[in-house]
C-alpha cells in the first residue's frame, strides 16, 4: 500500500514528541520505547506535523537536496511504513493527492541522508522508574 499520498498523523494519545538541537525525540508513553531521528528525519516529522503529505515532503527535498524524487519517495515510503507499525502515526483516510502548495523547510542541511528512526526498546525499565508525565498513576509499560 502506498502511503505517499496519504495524511499521517501522530498519535498524540500515545506519544510525546519534540525536536531538540535538530533531532527528534520520541517517546511511545504506552509501551515506554524511545526513538529517535536526524535533522532529516527530524525535518519530515515537522512537516507531517503540518499535514503535509509524504509525497510532497519529497519533492521539496528533492528540490533542495538536488536528489532524484523517487529515491525520495523510497525513503519515506519505508520511513512512513516504520513510523506506522510502531504506532507513533496514524493513516488518515483524506488523500492529500491535490495538495496545491509545498512545504518549506526552515534549514536545508549540508547534504541528504535516508531518514532512519532509531528505536530504543530497553528504555521503558528505566521510565517506568521515574515517568515522564509524574501525574500519571498507571505506568502502562510496567
Amino acid at each position: 500500500m502506498s502511503i505517499l499520498l496519504k495524511q499521517l498523523t501522530s498519535n498524540q494519545s500515545e506519544i510525546a514528541a519534540q525536536v531538540l538541537d535538530g533531532e527528534l525525540i520520541i517517546i511511545n508513553l504506552s509501551d515506554g520505547v524511545y526513538y529517535s531521528m536526524d535533522e532529516i528525519g527530524a525535518d519530515v516529522w515537522v512537516l507531517l506535523e503540518q499535514g503535509y503529505s509524504l509525497s510532497a515532503i519529497s519533492q521539496t527535498l528533492s528540490v533542495a537536496y538536488n536528489i532524484p524524487q523517487n529515491t525520495i519517495e523510497d525513503d519515506l515510503q519505508a520511513l512512513g511504513q516504520q513510523l506506522i507499525s510502531e504506532n507513533l502515526v496514524r493513516v488518515s483516510e483524506q488523500d492529500l493527492s491535490t495538495q496545491s502548495s509545498l512545504p518549506q523547510l526552515e534549514t536545508i542541511r549540508d547534504s541528504y541522508r535516508s531518514p532512519i528512526l532509531n528505536i530504543y526498546r530497553d528504555m521503558a525499565d528505566m521510565l517506568a522508574l521515574d515517568p515522564p508525565m509524574p501525574d500519571l498513576k498507571e505506568v502502562p509499560w510496567k
